[in-house]
This record gives C-alpha cells, sequence and structure tokens, in this order.
C-alpha cells in the first residue's frame, strides 16, 4: 500500500493512465484528454519528474482545447509551475503567444495575471515583452495586466522589452500607454538602457513616443545624446537633437555630449555639436579638460582635432591644476600606437610646442621622460622617435 491507501496496481494504472493524459495534452487531442479524465486521470500529474503536468505541457504548446478541457476538470492546479524556469501555466502561453490559451486560462482565473515566476519575478507580461510576443502582450493587457507590475531588478514589462531589444513588444506596451519614463533600481529609464546598450532601433522607438531626451543616467551621468554619439551613423544624434537634448548641457561632473564625441574619435558629431551651439571650452570640474583635451588622449584621432580647431577650439587651453596644453596631453600618450598622428594634427592646427606645464616642462620634455622610463605602451621605438622627431622640428622651425 502507498501512503495515501492506495495499492500499487492501482498507482500503476494511474501511472500509465497519465501518460496517455500527458501524450494527449502534447498532440492537441482535446477528446482523447476529455476522456481520459471522465475515467479518473489526474490533471496534476507529473509523469517525467521535472513538473511539467499536462495543463502546462498544453499551455506551452498553445492547443486551447486541450486548455479548455483540462480547466473543466475541477482538480485542475492553474497554479502549478514547472521546476524548470517555475513558469505557470499563463507564463507558457505568454512566451509562445497563445492568446486564446491566456484567455481561457484567465477567465478560469483571473488572479494568476500578475503572480510572478522564480527569482527573475517576471509577471507573464514580462514573460511576453521578453519574447516579443504581441499577441500576448495584447491578450494580458486587454484581460487587466498590470503594465507597472516590476520585476525582482525593479523594471516594467517595457523596460524589460527595451533592455532585450523587442522593439514590436515596446511599441505593442506604449500603445497599450506603459510608462516610457519608469525606470529599475538602476535608475535607468527605458530610453537610457536602450541607448547605453546601443539598441539603437528600440531608441528610436521610444523617442517618437516622446521620451525625455535630456534624462541623465544616475550613476554615470550620460544623457542619451551623450551615448548618442558613440554610434557610427549620425541619424541617432539627429534624432535626439531633433527631440530637444540640449547640446550645451553637462554632467554634473562637466562632461558634454562634446566631450564624447571627441572621445569616442566621431568628428561628424563634433561637426554637428558644434553647428547646434556646443561649447568648444566647455571644462571638466575635476581637471579643467576641454574637448580636445579628451580628443588628444586618443591615439590616431586626427580627424577630430582637425574638426574642432576647425571650429575654434583653444589649441593652448590648460588644465587645472596641471597646466597641460591639449598637446601635452598627447605627448603623455605618444608612447601608444599611432599617437603621433594626434600630435602631427595639433602641430599642423597651431599648437605651440613651446608651451610650458604647471612643472615648467613643455610636450618635448613630457615625451622625453616616458620614453626614457621604457614606457611605450604599444608604440614602436621607431614610432616615438618620430615623434619625438616631429616636436623636436616644430621647436627649431620657431627658434628661426
Amino acid at each position: 500500500m502507498t501512503m495515501d491507501g492506495r495499492n500499487e496496481n492501482e498507482v500503476a494504472a494511474q501511472l500509465d493512465i497519465g501518460v496517455y493524459l500527458h501524450r494527449a495534452s502534447g498532440l492537441g487531442h482535446d477528446l482523447i484528454v476529455s476522456l481520459l479524465l471522465k475515467h479518473g486521470a489526474d490533471p496534476n500529474i507529473d509523469t517525467d519528474g521535472d513538473g511539467m503536468t499536462p495543463l502546462l505541457l498544453a499551455s506551452k504548446e498553445g492547443h486551447v482545447r486541450v486548455v479548455v478541457a483540462l480547466l473543466s476538470d475541477a482538480r485542475v492546479d492553474i497554479g502549478q509551475r514547472h521546476g524548470e524556469g517555475g513558469h505557470s501555466a499563463l507564463d507558457l502561453a505568454a512566451i509562445g503567444g497563445h492568446a486564446d490559451v491566456i484567455s481561457a486560462i484567465v477567465e478560469r482565473q483571473s488572479d494568476v495575471l500578475d503572480s510572478a515566476s522564480d527569482e527573475t519575478g517576471f509577471s507573464a507580461l514580462h514573460h511576453a515583452a521578453n519574447h516579443n510576443a504581441v499577441d500576448s502582450i495584447d491578450a494580458l493587457v486587454n484581460a487587466g495586466a498590470n503594465l507597472e507590475n516590476r520585476d525582482a531588478k525593479g523594471c516594467t514589462p517595457l523596460r524589460v522589452a527595451a533592455g532585450c531589444a523587442s522593439e514590436a513588444a515596446l511599441l505593442a506596451l506604449l500603445r497599450h500607454g506603459d510608462d516610457k519614463e519608469s525606470t529599475g533600481v538602476d535608475g535607468l529609464t527605458p530610453l537610457q538602457d536602450a541607448m547605453e546598450n546601443d539598441l539603437w532601433g528600440i531608441a528610436t522607438a521610444l523617442m517618437a513616443a516622446g521620451a525625455d531626451v535630456n534624462v541623465r543616467d544616475g550613476s554615470n551621468g550620460y544623457s542619451p545624446l551623450d551615448c548618442s554619439v558613440r554610434s557610427d551613423g549620425m541619424d541617432l544624434t539627429r534624432q535626439v537633437l531633433q527631440r530637444g537634448a540640449i547640446a550645451t548641457a553637462s554632467a554634473s561632473d562637466g562632461y558634454t555630449a562634446l566631450h564624447w564625441a571627441g572621445w569616442n574619435m566621431n568628428a561628424s558629431a563634433v561637426d554637428l555639436l558644434v553647428e547646434v551651439g556646443a561649447d568648444l571650452e566647455a571644462k571638466v570640474a575635476l581637471d579643467g579638460c576641454t574637448p580636445l583635451h579628451l580628443a588628444a588622449r586618443q591615439a590616431g584621432n586626427a580627424a577630430v582635432i582637425e574638426a574642432l580647431a576647425r571650429h575654434g577650439a583653444d589649441v593652448h587651453a590648460q588644465e587645472t591644476p596641471s597646466g597641460n596644453t591639449p598637446l601635452h596631453v598627447a605627448a603623455q600618450n605618444c608612447t601608444i600606437k599611432s599617437s603621433w598622428e594626434t600630435v602631427d594634427a595639433l602641430l599642423k592646427a597651431g599648437a605651440d610646442e613651446t608651451r610650458l606645464d604647471c612643472q615648467g616642462q613643455t610636450p618635448l620634455d613630457v615625451l622625453e621622460a616616458r620614453i626614457a622610463a621604457g614606457d611605450l605602451m604599444g608604440a614602436s621605438a621607431n614610432e616615438a622617435e618620430r615623434t619625438r622627431s616631429m616636436l623636436g622640428a616644430a621647436d627649431c622651425c620657431r627658434r628661426h
């Protein structure tokens, strides 16, 4: 006898009928399912030991008639979850895009709509957003699912859709009125999340829906405009500006989009930002670094330096308290491969190689100290020597 009073033959018979119920549920044979239930088959049986009951299986496969047959049995456990991932029947239907199954489950028991699964805290609507399942989103929202329900990271379904590039799901959620400015525990809005993860299509959709383009990340201060200059094309930066981004705006530390355009070696972005009023002499609070200083730190950044100089950037601006000019900064980095191009661009833009920093050093002094220390950092000895000759020759030309 078993603990529940059944003999072994009864257990074996129930297991056999359960196997048939599983197979029929997975294959969509609703009449067979109804017949097996009528003859006592357990609607909650787990024949494989993985937690996959007939209802879970039918919901996953989208067999709505089987689901209806199982739901008609008073014994069925609608809240049963599959061991792997903790998915409920509603979750599995949402993931698979089975709107008719969703409707059948919710009609039987509506309180499962916003229940969360496993450690992610995902509701069925979160799962639908994560899997770009528009039909599921429509069915769930129409049934009353909470658009503002948050997962374990404090994210709404819209934020989940934005973070995993589910553009169709994002548009569906926006259509239903999801909050485009909601933030997770990381403080990011969906637009910030999309921009910082280079999900340009998602970002475009959010901006078209009116998302705030001047919001800043609470941890690093990046704005959507700052992030846009990392992209190869200029369409996104233009869109952000057209949507009202302020070109002169800075983070609390003083960095502007023009700083980041220079750092990211994006000469086209430099041109565009200056055209709309970006401040060429904006300084970082910590060290007085201008966009030209930051550009000078990048090897091979001649195009950006030429662009900044062409627009009138001060090639002799000094950082504080170091007194470094952009040429000093470039000289410090001339032990990096291809940095000679940056020095060459600054000299051609009129940088004075005789200017002294606060320690009384010229850019050539700075470079020679790095070479003497053997700190080549990827540059060949020939490249370092080329830069030294360039600075030395410029000095000679200036003296004569």
